[in-house]
């Protein structure tokens, strides 16, 4: 139960004054917990010297992580703000930090390395579940991935509104590589990926699972998309204060905002409002492990500073009124004011019945833990008829053994979201990219998401309205300046990995030009693209993706979007037919890749049989055709990239592991980033019989794919059992023998080998006898 708390009319989040208390007592307790906790809030004081804390390594290898932790004896409000002397209209000059790491290589070159500031997160393991803990602790550091051997030194750079103070950090000895490096495009031949050292990145996938990677080490599948904004440590979206007025979207939920009511150190406040908007949910749902954690029998301080307006009740006399919270079990959002009212009646109260009005003002208690505790919070309008409580702080921390405070025990404790970065968040995102590095997987990490409410609600003068100017603003605002303060803590913390195959700007904008061969969106992803490649040390990919559509005007103009690495298409099958046979529907696509060439990889990230019918029956157990003629029509010379099936719900009622790892094992055997390969132009003697593939004449080898056009996943689960037989004319070098090896495409092993001899015009001749699935071929010189 909590503890009866008292009132203060200060605005400041630590008030003035507790009853029954000495006033020298109190600040010298207030003043241990400023000093002891992480805090966010603080004003700026000259900038200092450097203390190292630690380093995980003074001998990394190549292409692995260096990392220094450090503290700097000093804080500014807003740590996750760069400085900047001369910012847009709406941010206030000169209040952040620029931390870097200035790093000379071996062979004198000068780079410099964003560093990043952040509270200490504990993952734990609790019997068979995972969550993460925040502690009262915080430090920076610098990560960075040598890509040299030998000697490197390393100097800390901070910038703040004293001036720039620069500390030597100590050195360390870069070792030779085990891994294969970053991904970058094949200079040889800019169709296909590759690694530092050369090795063809073929993406396969979708490897599906935001940090449950060790299921695909070795099984071929090596590519997942990740959408940041869903982990939630910069983002409106998904919201972790789930409003009982928003909906569930493509995007979750939304976070209820208010910048019309604010305390006055602040922009935003998180709105409760009687009747639609009585209620936040801070939630496990969808957020299980970063979501509240309650331990039993613990007491817990509980501050919360809020503005209320309008208050009246109770509407039901028998019951208290007021804002209050409460713990419980699951409660959705679809109960009525009624019956989330008599469910949470009984529950655990976090702090007492709120009723008066009042401007902004600070309250504190405690209340402590039972035996059981349950781990959802609502915060909540209790009982009461009308009104309105603007909440801009809510923080719940444990009592630590010595008095002092532990971790926020919820996430976004404050509304000014566009401010900080969610801990919890940035540590879940720390573990996958840790966990796709030791398990062979690469992730394209989709930044941010097009709705999100900050950018949405501000307009170009740096104000926020009801309407903003949108998303894609000009690069002189505010809205394009925060992505920017995001953009340098993603290069910060997350840019040392090899496991980063590329960044994306954020999920399916908009794809049409509004004019003059350009349009918002493609203009704020050049701009994404080229701070990325432009602040980032190390060599990462960057791209957008589009709602639907090919369009090279933007992908291969490389005059206005020079810094777009590689295309992204995003089409599903729909009600077409060409989806009964996926082979077909790939190469409707691929062809339009290949009529507009654009000089660079592309991917197709999202896809998926959408088709009324289909969709339903392919959530049944099924032999996967459908995902494994997908794969290898992708052999075809276009080399659109097929690793981003969407639907989940049809990939688990397959043995995709077996086909992906098929897949992969054939290509990974190709050298096609090496360049000279063109398309096998194979002249087939049967028309039921499709061959994709490619040769290349400088070094004698070909390999392609052949399907029976009858066989498809459509026809399979309608029952057919026909073949098809022909031969297939591939022109290599005249009068030369060449090795013909058979594979399997279900298993990937060698079926068969045998040599061939080409003719005087250097056809050589395969022939196809009773296929009734399909099969793949490699050709090389027989010596």
């Amino acid at each position: 139960m909590p503890v009866p708390f008292k009132r203060w009319t200060s605005t400041s989040p630590f008030p003035s004054r507790r009853e029954g208390q000495r006033p020298l007592t109190h600040l010298l307790l207030r003043l241990l917990i400023l000093f002891t906790l992480p805090v966010l809030f603080a004003p700026v004081v000259q900038a200092q010297a450097v203390t190292v804390l630690d380093v995980n390594t003074e001998a990394p290898r190549v292409y692995e992580k260096y990392e220094l932790r450090f503290s700097i004896p000093q804080s500014v409000q807003h740590p996750f703000f760069a400085y900047d002397d001369s910012p847009p209209p709406g941010v206030t000059p000169a209040t952040g930090i620029t931390v870097e790491g200035v790093i000379t290589t071996p062979s004198g070159k000068t780079v410099r390395q964003p560093a990043f500031y952040s509270v200490d997160v504990q993952r734990v393991q609790q019997g068979g579940s995972v969550y993460y803990d925040e502690l009262p602790t915080a430090a920076w550091r610098l990560r960075y991935s040598p890509q040299e051997t030998g000697v490197y030194q390393v100097t800390i750079s901070v910038t703040d509104a004293s001036g720039t103070v620069s500390s030597a950090a100590g050195s360390f000895e870069a070792q030779a590589p085990e891994r294969h490096g970053f991904i970058r495009v094949s200079d040889d031949d800019p169709r296909y990926f590759e690694f530092s050292d050369g090795t063809l990145f073929w993406p396969v996938g979708p490897a599906y699972g935001y940090g449950d990677y060790a299921q695909y080490q070795d099984t071929g599948l090596n590519f997942d998309r990740p959408w940041l904004g869903g982990i939630g440590a910069y983002s409106t979206n998904w919201a972790r204060w789930l409003s009982s007025a928003e909906t569930l979207g493509n995007e979750g939920a939304m976070t209820r905002l208010n910048f019309r009511e604010h305390a006055p150190d602040s922009e935003l406040s998180y709105d409760l409002t009687y009747p639609n908007a009585f209620r936040y949910w801070i939630t496990n749902w969808l957020n299980e492990d970063k979501g509240p954690q309650f331990k039993p029998n613990t007491t817990y301080n509980v501050l919360i500073r809020l503005k209320t307006v309008g208050l009246s009740g109770p509407r039901n006399s028998a019951f208290p009124w007021g804002v209050t919270a409460r713990t419980h079990e699951w409660l959705g959002l679809s109960e009525s004011v009624e019956e989330v009212e008599n469910t949470l009646r009984d529950k655990p109260m976090v702090f007492d019945h709120i009723t008066e009005n009042r401007d902004w003002f600070t309250v504190e208690t405690t209340f402590r833990t039972g035996s059981r505790p349950e781990n959802d919070l609502s915060i909540y309008l209790d009982n009461v008829s009308a009104g309105s409580a603007y909440i801009d702080e809510f923080q719940i921390r444990e009592v630590l053994a010595d008095g002092s405070l532990g971790g926020s025990v919820i996430r976004n404790p404050k509304a000014d979201m566009h401010t900080y970065v969610d801990p919890r968040g940035a540590a879940d995102i720390d573990w996958m990219v840790e966990q796709a590095e030791q398990n062979g997987v690469y992730l394209k990490l989709v930044v941010h998401d097009k709705n999100d409410w900050i950018q949405n609600h501000l307009k170009a003068d740096g104000s926020f309205a009801e309407e903003g100017d949108g998303y894609y603003q000009a690069e002189d605002t505010r809205a394009s300046w925060l992505l920017r303060q995001w953009y340098r803590y993603i290069i910060a913390r997350w840019g040392y990995s090899t496991a980063v195959h590329s960044w994306e700007l954020n999920n399916e904008g908009p794809p049409d030009s509004t004019g003059n061969g350009t349009a918002p969106h493609w203009e704020t992803a050049q701009a994404f693209a080229r701070y990325m490649h432009e602040n980032d040390p190390q060599p990462h990919l960057a791209t957008t993706s589009f709602w639907c559509c090919w369009r090279p005007e933007f992908w291969g103009n490389n005059s206005l979007f020079p810094d777009i690495d590689y295309a992204d298409l995003h089409e599903y099958t729909r009600d077409e037919p060409v989806g009964a046979d996926m082979a077909a529907f790939h190469l409707e696509w691929s062809s339009q890749v290949e009529t507009s060439p654009i000089g660079k990889p592309t991917i197709r990230a999202e896809t998926g049989i959408n088709h009324a019918g289909w969709y339903d029956e392919l959530k049944q157990p099924n032999a996967g055709i459908w995902y494994r003629h997908l794969l290898w029509a992708s052999l075809d010379s276009a080399s659109l990239f097929e690793p981003g099936y969407w639907y989940q719900e049809h990939l688990d009622e397959i043995p995709r592991f077996a086909i992906a790892g098929a897949f992969a094992d054939f290509v990974g055997q190709l050298d096609v980033n090496a360049g000279g390969y063109v398309d096998l132009a194979a002249d087939v003697s049967n028309a039921k019989l499709r061959v994709v593939g490619q040769k290349n004449l400088d070094r004698g080898s070909a390999y392609g794919w052949i399907q029976n056009t009858d066989f498809t996943w459509r026809s399979a689960l309608d029952g057919y059992n026909g073949s098809q037989s022909g031969t297939v004319a591939i022109t290599l070098a005249p009068s030369t023998d060449y090795r013909v090896s058979w594979v399997d495409t279900r298993s990937g092993a060698v079926m068969a080998e045998e040599t061939v001899s080409s003719d005087g015009d250097g056809v050589v001749t395969l022939t196809v006898d009773a296929l009734a699935e399909d099969v793949a071929f490699r050709i090389v010189v027989d010596r």
